[in-house]
């Protein structure tokens, strides 16, 4: 089966029909989590519960303020994943992400909106590239909040970096993985 990206590289955990929004919940989220992860944002907790605001979030650390560029990466993350596995279904759900994407590049460029644009369109490529080296964590992941529904930081970061030793990063990024 070929996925959302024209790829045949990743399992066939889907099957032949077209997942619902809810059904693409878990890959979501899992996508904002192992990009927080891979950027040095330690995850506090991930979940599919819905509450009174969302479906689903993942709590990481760091400030927007403090570090808008890699809050753009994140929020960027979810759609990417979405839409790798089903082409034009990855937007529905993201408005939050959307808006928070917004808001970082806007801090990035002073402002600039057209710079803003540009910025968000250059970094979905990068989103795309983390995603691609990181794909059985977020599958790992995804599934254990199938089960799940909720992981904590702790729980989230060992099933992110159990399959890191298979995994390869592009040349742009070093590894996340810290010397003990």
């Amino acid at each position: 089966m070929k996925f959302g990206n024209g790829h045949s590289d990743s399992p066939d955990v889907f099957g032949d029909e077209a997942l619902l929004p809810f059904e693409l919940l878990p890959y979501h989220e899992a996508g904002h989590a192992v990009v927080a992860w891979c950027l040095g944002l330690a995850i506090r907790e991930v979940s599919i519960k819905p509450n009174k605001k969302s479906l689903g979030r993942c709590y990481h650390s760091g400030r927007t303020k403090d570090c808008p560029d890699k809050h753009l990466l994140v929020a960027l993350a979810g759609e990417a994943v979405a839409d790798r596995i089903v082409p034009g279904r990855g937007q529905m759900g993201c408005k939050h992400d959307r808006i928070v994407a917004c808001r970082c590049a806007l801090m990035t460029t002073q402002r600039n909106k057209l710079a803003a644009r540009q910025l968000i369109q250059k970094e979905r490529d990068h989103v795309r590239t983390i995603l691609a080296a990181n794909w059985a964590a977020i599958l790992d992941v995804a599934s254990a909040l199938n089960t799940q529904q909720r992981l904590t930081g702790r729980q989230a970061t060992k099933i992110i970096t159990q399959p890191m030793l298979n995994l390869s990063y592009p040349d742009s990024m070093q590894s996340p993985l810290r010397d003990s």
